[in-house]
């Protein structure tokens, strides 16, 4: 955990680390591993902010444990948008936050692929 610490310590003053398709873990060691991490974050109060980001109905059904690192998580269903335009439009806002420039079919297809759709026509 020290290392987490120092890390979150050098990186910035709010670092987040985020942790993507948590629903392809599979092996319950694995998620009860992970349990027992966001735990000592939160007892050892460091500075981090953990987003994982994963499918399931409900946060039992991604961590697979009966652990107090509950108490430090807060689920954000969230709908699966439908307009590939939409989701482009919020990946062109968040590279212009960053100062990246990003072309508009490019986001267009980050978004078409952010979707899971495999077959993606010419723009």
């Amino acid at each position: 955990m020290s290392i987490i610490g120092y890390l979150a310590d050098k990186h910035s003053q709010r670092p987040v680390i985020v942790i993507d398709e948590f629903e392809r873990i599979t092996d319950a060691a694995e998620r009860m591993l992970f349990a027992d991490f966001i735990k000592q974050v939160g007892d050892q109060s460091v500075p981090v902010r953990l987003l994982f980001c994963g499918i399931g109905s409900s946060l039992g059904d991604l961590l697979d444990a009966h652990h107090s690192c509950y108490r430090y998580l807060t689920a954000v269903p969230l709908e699966r948008f439908r307009d590939p335009t939409l989701v482009s439009e919020i990946i062109v806002s968040a590279f212009q936050a960053l100062g990246i420039g990003v072309e508009d079919t490019t986001a267009y297809r980050i978004a078409r692929i952010s979707d899971g759709i495999s077959s993606l026509r010419s723009t």
